[in-house]
C-alpha cells in the first residue's frame, strides 16, 4: 500500500539546490497531516554528505544513489534510477522541482511509472486523501486544480513559491545500488 511523501532532491557540483529544501518543507507539511514519513532521493557522485542537510528540512529518510555515472546529470540514467527507487519504496506522493532539470526528469519518470503528472504547481493540498495541485493556465490568466487518482500522485513544484522551513528530523541515510547501464547520451564537456 502506497504511503508517505517522496521528493527528488537536486544537487549540482556537490551542493543542494534551493528547490530541494522547498520540496522537503512542502512534503513535510503534507506528511504531518497524515502522520506519514518524508523520504528523498539524492543522486550523484560523492553526495552522501549532503543527506543530513535534507534532514534539517523535515526529511526522515534519504535514499542516496552514489555513482560516478550519475555526475553530471544525464536524463536517462537519473530517470531509470529514480523510477527504480520509487517502485521499490511505493510512496503515495512524489514531488520534483519544476526547474530545468526537474522538468526534464519529471516527464520521463512519470512515463516509467505509468502515472500522471501535475506540472509547475503553485500550491498543493490534501483533500479526502487525494493530492490536489493548483497550477497556472493560459499564461497565468487563470488557475486550475488537478486531482490525481494515480499512485504515486506526482507533481513538479514551481521554484521560489513554496517556503523552505527548517524542521529538525533524522535524515537517516539509506544507500541504494543504482546500476547505471551504458547510456545513449554522453556529456562531453
Amino acid at each position: 500500500m502506497a504511503k508517505g511523501v517522496m521528493i527528488v532532491a537536486e544537487q549540482r557540483d556537490g551542493a543542494l539546490r534551493k528547490i530541494s529544501f522547498e520540496l522537503a518543507s512542502t512534503a513535510r507539511k503534507l506528511a504531518d497531516q497524515t502522520g506519514d514519513e518524508v523520504s528523498a532521493i539524492l543522486l550523484g557522485a560523492g553526495v552522501e554528505g549532503l543527506a543530513t542537510e535534507l534532514g534539517k528540512y523535515g526529511v526522515d529518510k534519504v535514499f542516496v544513489g552514489d555513482n560516478a555515472a550519475l555526475e553530471p546529470y544525464v536524463t536517462e540514467a537519473h530517470a531509470a534510477a529514480v523510477a527504480k527507487i520509487v517502485k521499490d519504496n511505493d510512496p503515495a506522493i512524489l514531488f520534483l522541482g519544476a526547474s530545468v532539470q526537474g522538468k526534464d526528469l519529471s516527464a520521463r519518470v512519470a512515463a516509467k511509472l505509468a502515472t500522471g503528472l501535475a506540472t509547475d504547481c503553485t500550491d498543493v493540498k490534501l483533500d479526502g486523501g487525494k493530492l490536489v495541485c493548483t497550477r497556472p493556465m493560459y499564461a497565468g490568466k487563470c488557475f486550475g486544480e488537478v486531482v490525481s487518482n494515480a499512485t504515486p500522485a506526482m507533481a513538479s513544484l514551481r521554484p521560489n513559491v513554496f517556503p523552505a522551513a527548517e524542521v529538525a528530523k533524522a535524515g537517516a541515510v539509506v544507500k541504494v545500488d543504482v546500476a547505471v547501464e551504458d547510456q545513449k547520451s554522453k556529456v562531453l564537456e
